[in-house]
């Protein structure tokens, strides 16, 4: 069966995950490994995607090795707290969820929630911005944000009962969406300079994607039919209208969506399939696309080594000045990369669970 193929992928890629963080989750200044040890967005992605593959296909294990990755690095005074390093928190409400309440858990969410709530400041539209200028001020607004922070604001503000917390991400997404959209195609620029207010970059794929998957996961969040929920789930559809027609014969999309020339990429297959499966499963996307995820993931599957490792994804890409410096990010196995395929695998395991029950 599709499902058990499928299930036995997934169990390798968390174990290739999990070996990899524990080989090298001591060593913060490997060139090349550095993403895998240090408290930051790349890992994050990693143990999120682990959490949510646990849902569909439990693995012995899993929370022992995060457990000990995170309690590390919390242990040995972890000070890092910015957009980005808000992605491993996800972990830490996973491990809350299901093992105990230790208060030093409690202790980092509660750090976080302050600097996203109060302290950070806002972009003049009233964004979180990914990056000051250099003179200080709060000025680029990247599709990254949404993923690595906006999610699990939201996410925390649903297990606290914090209303006020869904409500800004809510308008998080909705503010990212709407300044990084291209109003010609329905896709998103990579960034955007809040203050020349002119976008960054290109139509960046794995930019796309984070877009695509943290729509999905924060809108899961906001029960009540608001206006700002309404306006994120058309602008997430019309998106998706203008990806399938960009998606390549092979079921993947390129790391520059309208640039032929640009290679094709791994990470934007898994998120945006990833996106459509889910936002399908709660309503939120148009049951259309699914042949287009189902022809994505069918390229993601094929990009699973033996070993568990997912190929074809890109290393880490800020925005970049030109074209050139997106088509020549090079390709790695990376912790994001691993997670976005998790979220995907394992999201497609339940739908296919679900048509053979029907």
């Amino acid at each position: 069966m599709v499902t058990s193929t499928a299930v036995e992928q997934l169990n390798r890629m968390v174990r290739q995950t999990l070996s990899l963080s524990q080989k090298y989750g001591q060593d913060e200044h490997d060139d090349i490994e550095w993403r895998w040890a240090r408290w930051d967005w790349s890992i994050g992605v990693a143990f999120y995607g682990i959490a949510q593959a646990y849902e569909v296909a439990p693995h012995a294990g899993w929370h022992e090795d995060m457990q000990r990755w995170i309690d590390a690095k919390i242990d040995g005074g972890m000070e890092n707290v910015c957009v980005n390093s808000t992605m491993p928190l996800h972990a830490v409400l996973s491990l809350r969820e299901r093992l105990l309440d230790d208060p030093k858990y409690e202790r980092i969410c509660d750090r976080y929630d302050r600097y996203l709530m109060q302290e950070q400041k806002r972009t003049p539209s009233g964004a979180i911005p990914h990056f000051m200028s250099a003179g200080g001020a709060a000025a680029e607004i990247w599709a990254d944000t949404l993923f690595v922070s906006v999610i699990y604001l939201a996410r925390r503000g649903a297990a606290l009962g914090e209303k006020s917390y869904v409500q800004e991400a809510m308008k998080q997404l909705v503010l990212h969406m709407a300044k990084l959209r291209d109003e010609s195609s329905k896709l998103y620029f990579h960034g955007w300079d809040d203050v020349a207010s002119k976008p960054l970059g290109f139509l960046w794929g794995r930019g796309n994607a984070w877009v695509t998957s943290a729509a999905v996961d924060i809108l899961q969040y906001e029960p009540e039919d608001t206006h700002d929920k309404r306006l994120a789930v058309g602008m997430l559809n019309d998106q998706l209208e203008a990806l399938v027609t960009l998606q390549d014969a092979s079921g993947m999309w390129r790391t520059v969506l309208d640039r032929p020339d640009s290679y094709l990429e791994t990470s934007v297959t898994a998120g945006v399939a990833y996106g459509i499966l889910k936002g399908i499963r709660l309503g939120l996307v148009d049951e259309k696309f699914k042949p287009a995820a189902e022809r994505a993931m069918a390229a993601v599957l094929a990009n699973v080594d033996a070993e568990g490792n997912v190929l074809g994804g890109s290393s880490g890409t800020a925005v970049q000045a030109d074209l050139e410096g997106y088509r020549t990010i090079p390709l790695q196995v990376t912790a994001f990369t691993q997670g976005l395929g998790l979220l995907a695998v394992g999201e497609w395991i339940r739908s296919e669970r679900t048509k053979a029950s029907q």
